[in-house]
């Protein structure tokens, strides 16, 4: 549960539910696809654990392929 509240305080205030790419594949998937149909262009991502470079490969597997 620490691990959580610390990765929280990265992000913006707000519902960040609303906006952020978190959840399953599928999940993300569907957030994406809305972001492109509304015209989004440009996204900036942030990996609270940019360290761990598992993640970030297995977002560009999943996603930028």
């Amino acid at each position: 549960m620490r691990e959580v509240q610390e990765k929280r305080k990265v992000l913006p205030p707000g519902d960040y539910l609303s906006y952020a790419l978190i959840g399953n594949s599928e999940t993300i998937r569907r957030r994406l696809t809305a972001y492109e149909a509304a015209g989004l262009q440009e996204l900036m991502l942030i990996f609270p654990d940019a360290t761990h470079l598992d993640t970030i490969r297995r977002f560009a597997r999943e996603f930028i392929a």
